[in-house]
């Protein structure tokens, strides 16, 4: 986890505007915006990170818990919180404006940009993606994107991603889990 100097540096170094610090240090100093739970689709717990300092909650082992592990020994991801505080937006639909809540699943500082992520599976993800309101879209490139999210972090020059299961490689999460005492090791010398 940064410092409070090193956080200052980031932003300085990312030329990052008063009215985005203000986001981001409220997403620091925020508890999470709400605890996980599970049901008969998914299993929640929580996840001791070590590059955190204290637990993050994740609401999947094969998604969200995949996700953390990632994030955990990526070293170009420096924070990542869960939950992080619920933010209102607009999207349009039927050339009306409509306004969403949301509480994203993480929200990541990286060495070179910081944003929200979500979570969903690649089923989940298509059947959203056929409602009338096509807020959840997949581009040509085969990324996914939610409207509301993205219009949100742009006035924060900002990011917005989704993470869809069809990018989780579970051999690459089991090594990491079963590296995980190698990491631990590594870190301590």
């Amino acid at each position: 986890m940064l410092t409070d100097k090193e956080l200052q540096n980031w932003c300085v170094r990312n030329k990052k505007s008063k009215k985005t610090i203000k986001v981001i240090a409220n997403v620091r100093s925020s508890p999470p915006a709400r605890r996980v739970e599970s049901n008969f689709h998914n299993v929640c717990g929580r996840f001791p990170s070590k590059k955190m300092g204290h637990t993050i909650q994740f609401e999947s082992r094969t998604l969200e818990l995949a996700f953390i592990y990632m994030c955990e020994y990526d070293p170009n991801v420096l924070e990542f919180w869960d939950q992080p505080p619920r933010y209102s937006s607009f999207y349009t639909y039927k050339d009306r404006k409509r306004g969403v809540h949301c509480t994203s699943d993480f929200f990541l500082i990286l060495r070179d940009r910081a944003g929200w992520v979500e979570c969903k599976t690649e089923q989940r993800l298509e059947n959203l993606a056929e409602k009338p309101t096509r807020v959840y879209y997949k581009d040509e490139d085969g990324l996914w994107h939610y409207q509301p999210g993205e219009n949100y972090a742009r006035q924060f020059d900002l990011f917005f991603e989704v993470r869809s299961s069809a990018q989780i490689d579970p051999t690459l999460i089991r090594n990491m889990h079963f590296l995980e005492d190698y990491f631990d090791e590594k870190d301590e010398s």
